[in-house]
């Protein structure tokens, strides 16, 4: 089907990015040449990060991560710490983090909350200096 092969591309492009990022932090880590041109790891890119958008590095942190979630599809899995909460193997359970909203009634003091998962975390940031 048509989704099936959208599903396929998409396979195929996260392959690429996980191989260029690997040639890459390769030869950051082997070479000791002072620079690194980034063009084969940015052609690997979908059209999204290309032709002049402005994308963050959170958004790129996203994608990436997801590329090599995509590629390790078959080598993750969930396990279960000591505290019996359970936590994703892989890639993004490197970096994933969780988050518990807990919401209390003024009146009846009945509390009720939400727990969620994050890759990042926003905070803001205060000039101190003057």
């Amino acid at each position: 089907t048509e989704r099936e092969k959208e599903r396929e591309k998409e396979r195929e492009t996260a392959k690429g990015v996980a191989h260029h990022l690997q040639r890459t932090f390769a030869f950051l880590a082997l070479s000791l040449r002072p620079s690194l041109s980034p063009s084969p790891l940015l052609a690997s890119l979908p059209p999204a990060f290309k032709f002049g958008g402005q994308q963050d590095a959170c958004e790129f942190g996203r994608y990436t991560l997801s590329c090599l979630e995509t590629v390790c599809n078959g080598h993750t899995s969930t396990a279960t710490d000591k505290g019996g909460e359970k936590k994703r193997e892989g890639p993004v359970g490197l970096i994933e983090g969780r988050m518990v909203t807990t919401i209390t009634c003024l009146t009846c003091k009945s509390a009720s909350s939400r727990e969620e998962s994050f890759w990042d975390l926003g905070l803001p940031l205060v000039d101190l200096g003057g």
